[in-house]
């Protein structure tokens, strides 16, 4: 009782829910300001015909209370980046799981 009147103990971490075929799969601390964030999506190509399909998921509105600066594509293990700096703006397909280093 004290524990929770002298502190928050819940609230919402994404601005917005995910689409219902996507997953947050790890928000993982890399160092200051810079996080891995894995996303998956949950269906395989025809299991569903609403959603099997590619969705759209932007990286820069997810999180309400950290202003993204930066985000870099990078191999599942976060190990090697992939390309330059990638989109806000991610599509990821069905069964696809998409990892980017994110600085806020």
């Amino acid at each position: 009782s004290t524990f929770t009147s002298a502190y928050t103990s819940s609230g919402q971490f994404l601005a917005a829910d995910l689409p219902s075929n996507v997953h947050l799969l790890s928000f993982t601390y890399l160092q200051t300001n810079q996080f891995i964030i894995r996303l998956t999506h949950l269906f395989a190509v025809d299991e569903d015909e609403s959603f099997a399909v590619p969705v759209t998921v932007d990286l820069s509105k997810l999180f309400p209370k950290m202003q993204v600066k930066s985000i870099t594509e990078t191999t599942l293990s976060a190990t090697k980046q992939i390309v330059g700096p990638a989109p806000s703006q991610v599509v990821l397909s069905p069964k696809e799981i998409r990892t980017f280093v994110v600085t806020f």
